[in-house]
């Protein structure tokens, strides 16, 4: 076989490669938004457009190929995906345990307001954002029964590709620097999500 007839397989080899290594990096499945909106093929090949908001880590990656570095809230699909990884919940179980220990029976008696202190933020994850901060705050007179507790989360996430020192040669790799090729070239962006979330503590 000659080098012009190798050129072809080199290019679909070199495709099936990629497009394996970014459903991996970005978990995709079935009920993914990136099967739904046009596969991988698509999100490869965008060329980059500005966002008023991101959906998903197909919007991400087509802002940041848009370069146009301004700050982009997340919308109420992303805010979805971030409630619905195991990392939330499981940071929700773990706030839940620390504030029901703040609860006390001489606070209930006096009425004494339990809230946040200042500066707390909790690690979590998701498929778009990947690992990031959350602030959190939180404010309520508790009361024996059930406490509903609202929460307010907040913070931003830079969507880059620089190498986390947290991380692992294997684990920056995989989460910064395969997934960086897959977006070429871009511009850096800042994503910013604010929600609320109720959670329920029976204190008797």
């Amino acid at each position: 076989m000659n080098v012009q007839n190798k050129l072809p397989f080199v290019s679909i080899l070199l495709f099936m490669i990629i497009s394996h290594v970014f459903s991996r990096v970005i978990n995709v499945n079935q009920n993914s938004e990136i099967v739904k909106r046009g596969g991988i093929l698509d999100v490869l090949f965008d060329s980059g457009s500005t966002k008023s908001s991101i959906s998903d880590i197909y919007d991400a990656i087509s802002h940041y190929r848009g370069k146009s570095w301004n700050t982009v809230p997340a919308n109420e699909n992303l805010i979805n995906e971030i409630k619905s990884d195991k990392s939330y919940k499981d940071m929700i179980s773990s706030l839940t345990s620390e504030i029901k220990f703040q609860i006390t029976d001489a606070k209930i008696q006096k009425g004494e307001k339990i809230q946040s202190t200042a500066g707390l933020n909790k690690l979590i994850k998701c498929t778009t954002l990947g690992n990031f901060h959350a602030n959190i705050s939180y404010s309520f007179v508790p009361k024996h029964g059930v406490n509903s507790v609202r929460v307010y989360f907040s913070g931003k996430d830079t969507w880059d590709f620089d190498w986390n020192s947290s991380y692992n040669f294997w684990q920056n790799l995989f989460k910064e620097e395969i997934p960086s090729w897959i977006a070429v070239d871009g511009k850096e962006f800042d994503i910013t999500f604010d929600f609320y979330d109720d959670i329920s503590i029976i204190y008797l």
